[in-house]
This record gives structure tokens, sequence and C-alpha cells, in this order.
């Protein structure tokens, strides 16, 4: 949490049975105060966590610097191939530096720790912890900041943490003033059967749209798609949006331009043609409840600078999305590409009989698999929702269920 004062008053407490984390961040708004949280997750199952009501909160100056990063990181996607040379750049350097200072230098806690001391204890113990960030702490882009005075790829969090956004459960006030969690249940296992079918949105006209509609019909083994119809203008929406039963199918994979306008997303699905919120709406979309979407589509997580309205919250709220991965940012079609196909080779299960990576997991071992080719590109990723999600044979989910 970040604060501009140190007049804030807090406690802690520990409870039981909360979703799995290794550190969860919150801030949200309540009347006319800003409301902040941290709980880190012990491994005997205790949480202990703390909340404040902030009598000055400088959260605005905090998203201006967040936003800075992320201007800075979409300058550079434009200019280059956003390679890991790419993360050396003096004026992201600095921004993350400014970012850095906001974010782990204040004080978060009665006996006056910081979110650093937090993060260096958690980063000590874990190997790869999970850390969730919810309401606007969602908003700053955790993957590319560091705890610490290190610079450079080792240093930050993204190649050291499973890094997740919060999409919706956003916490509750009990009668006592302590906020609870209370996620909409999900189990974190997906069942599929022989094949795990994919249902895909793709413009056909973007620079790799080729070899990422055969990613989309044929991600893995076990796994096969279809590409919903193209649409030229003046074209009837209907037979597009009937690719989309509410059953039959488990991701749904999207790859197209993305655009902002009216406070709403735009998908561009040709370049003649945008799809909108407005259009699923009126088509009466539903996903499956539990299906997860790659939204390999630039800018479709919430920002800084796009507080509302991203795809990603659309899914979560409206479609009830079992799991989401998106880029913060601007991303090249073919280091999507290159993303999507590594992801895919840990989320989905290798056998019949197997599972896959949790979602968050698949990302933290692409983006590994990509830095070591150079490519920064995975850095630009994050999961919202069930980061613990996993697909897996519907007989071994019974089986587990009735343990």
């Amino acid at each position: 949490m970040v604060f501009s004062s140190l007049n804030f008053r807090g406690r802690c407490v520990k409870q039981e049975g909360l979703e799995p984390f290794d550190l969860r961040l919150d801030a949200y708004r309540t009347g006319l105060r800003h409301h902040a949280t941290w709980a880190v997750h012990a491994p005997d199952g205790s949480t202990t966590r703390a909340e404040f009501d902030v009598e000055v909160y400088d959260l605005e100056h905090v998203l201006e610097l967040s936003n800075k990063v992320i201007r800075r990181i979409e300058f550079l996607v434009e200019k280059t191939d956003f390679r890991m040379e790419a993360l050396s750049d003096p004026d992201l350097l600095k921004c993350l530096g400014e970012l850095n200072a906001e974010l782990y230098t204040k004080r978060v806690a009665e006996d006056r720790t910081n979110l650093r001391e937090i993060f260096a204890g958690l980063l000590a113990t874990r190997p790869k912890p999970s850390i969730i960030v919810g309401g606007v702490m969602r908003l700053i882009p955790w993957e590319l900041t560091t705890p610490d005075a290190m610079t450079g790829v080792a240093g930050m969090l993204g190649s050291r943490a499973l890094i997740v956004g919060s999409t919706g459960g956003e916490p509750r006030r009990n009668p006592d003033g302590l906020a609870v969690y209370r996620p909409k249940r999900r189990l974190n296992m997906v069942g599929v059967g022989d094949d795990i079918r994919v249902r895909a949105i793709g413009n056909m006209a973007l620079a790799g749209a080729a070899q990422e509609a055969a990613m989309a019909t044929q991600p893995g083994k076990r796994a096969s798609g279809v590409i919903a119809p193209v649409l030229q203008a003046g074209d009837s929406k209907k037979p597009f949006f009937d690719h989309f039963p509410i059953e039959g199918y488990d991701l749904v994979h999207v790859f197209a331009h993305c655009d902002y306008r009216s406070s709403a997303f735009r998908l561009g699905v040709s370049d003649s043609v945008d799809v909108t919120r407005h259009d699923f709406n009126d088509h009466d979309v539903r996903f499956p409840s539990r299906a997860f979407h790659f939204l390999n589509v630039c800018r479709a997580a919430p920002t800084a600078g796009r507080r509302e309205y991203a795809i990603v919250d659309y899914l979560a709220v409206q479609q009830d999305a079992g799991g989401v991965v998106a880029p913060l940012t601007s991303v090249r079609s073919k280091a999507a590409v290159s993303m999507a196909s590594e992801f895919y080779a840990r989320f989905l299960p290798p056998a019949a009989d197997a599972f896959g990576s949790s979602a968050a997991e698949a990302i933290s071992g692409a983006r590994d698999a990509l830095s070591a080719r150079g490519e920064a590109t995975g850095y630009l990723y994050r999961a919202f929702g069930r980061h613990d999600l996993v697909l897996g044979p519907v007989d071994k989910i019974v089986e587990a269920e009735n343990v």
C-alpha cells in the first residue's frame, strides 16, 4: 500500500480459510477514504493481515507514476521488438525508480514495516510466491517493479513471483471492521474430455495472423479449435456471435486489435469491423461460466490509464470467467504468438491422464522461456481471476472431489 503520510491506524488479525495466496494487497474506496489491506498467508494455513483507514492516501500520484511506466513501455513496443535490452532503457528505469520508491518505502504497519520488508521476507521463504493484487492495486505494473535496490531483469518482481490481478470478490466489511475476502466459489480445476475445445476470435489482417490462427485451431496434441467467421463491413454480426454457444468448449482465444472509445472496448475483428461490449450484450453472448480466456489483445487489461471498461472486467463481471490471461500494454503480433505458444505448452495437459500447469505458473514458465531467448514480452502479461486454475481429465477431478 502507498501512503503520503504516516497518519493512519491499523491492526492485525489471523484468520483461516482464505483463497490460496502468499501475499494479497488491496486498496479501495469506502466513503471519503481509501481503505487498504495487506495479508500474508503462512504455510500452516493461517493468514496474518492488517488493514488501515488511511487519513492521507497519495493514490493518484502512484497511479500517475504507474501510467508513466505503461506509456514508456508502449513507446518501446512501438519503436523496437521489445527484447530484454529494452528493459534497460534509461527513461523506463527512471520511471520505474520513481514508482519503486513510492510502492516499497512507505510504512504499512504499526511496527513501521514497509512493503519492501514484507516482500523481502516473502521472496526469501518461497521459491516463487503468488501475489494477488486487488482494487486499485491491480492497476500497477507490478511485474516490472522491484522491491529492492536491484535493477535489471534479475530484480524485477515478474521474474521472482506469480502476480495475479483480482477480478471481483472485492473485500467486504464485517461488523467488527475487518475485511474478509469472499470470492465467488469456483472449482480450481476445469474438467475436459478426450479433447480440449477452443473457440477463437481472430483478425486475419494482423501480422502473424496465420501462425496464431494455426495455433488457436491446434494449440496442443489434445486441443483443437474453431475460429469465428470473418466479418466485413455490412455483414450481419449474428453468425459471428452464434459461434459462441453457452457450452461445448473450454477455452476462448482472442487475437485482434483493441481500442477504447466512449468508455468501452472495441475489438477490431477485421480491418473494417469492430465488435464492442454492447454487441456482446445485444447478442446475449454467454461463454461457459468456467471457460478460460487467453486475450492476445493489446491493452486488454485494466491499467492506471484505463481504469474501467477493460475486456478483463467485462469477462469477470458479466461472464463469470474462470480465469483470464491478458497483456497490460500493446504487444507486437509476432511476440504475441510466441507468448501464446509458450503458455499453451504449459497450460494444456501433456497427456490424457495428466493436469496442465496452473495459469499463473504457465505464464511464469512462458516468461522464463522467452527471456532465455532474449524476448521481454512475457513481462507484459498477467493472469486474472483464478490463478490456480488448471485443466485436467474429468475422471481425475471427480476422483479428487470424492476423496
